[in-house]
């Protein structure tokens, strides 16, 4: 979850806080963490959201959606949440600088 800075008037940080990413906050996070770094997290999130579609919902020939049954996805939901963890733990191994396993990056 990335964390904002709260600026005083001479540019020194207030407080921080916390928050989950979205549309209304995005622009602050670009103007704080840079395109390159937004770019790279629009990209997990458009990869996170294909995954959650497959997972939540079937898509037919024709196009049409209809959602999945709660065993499937209970049981790809909790191979999804495996899988995102063991990449989690891959970037620690890697010892990507600011990122912590359990909290992702700093």
């Amino acid at each position: 979850m990335p964390i904002f800075k709260e600026l005083g008037e001479n540019g020194e940080v207030k407080s921080t806080r916390d928050e989950p990413l979205t549309f209304m906050n995005f622009d602050q996070y670009v103007k704080e963490n840079g395109i390159e770094k937004a770019q790279g997290y629009l990209e997990a999130a458009q990869d996170f959201y294909k995954q959650l579609q497959e997972l939540l919902y079937h898509e037919y020939s024709d196009g049409s959606r209809y959602p999945r049954g709660l065993p499937f996805m209970t049981k790809e939901g909790c191979k999804l949440l495996k899988q995102k963890e063991m990449l989690l733990e891959c970037a620690q191994e890697l010892k990507i600088p600011g990122f912590d396993t359990k909290q992702g990056p700093q």
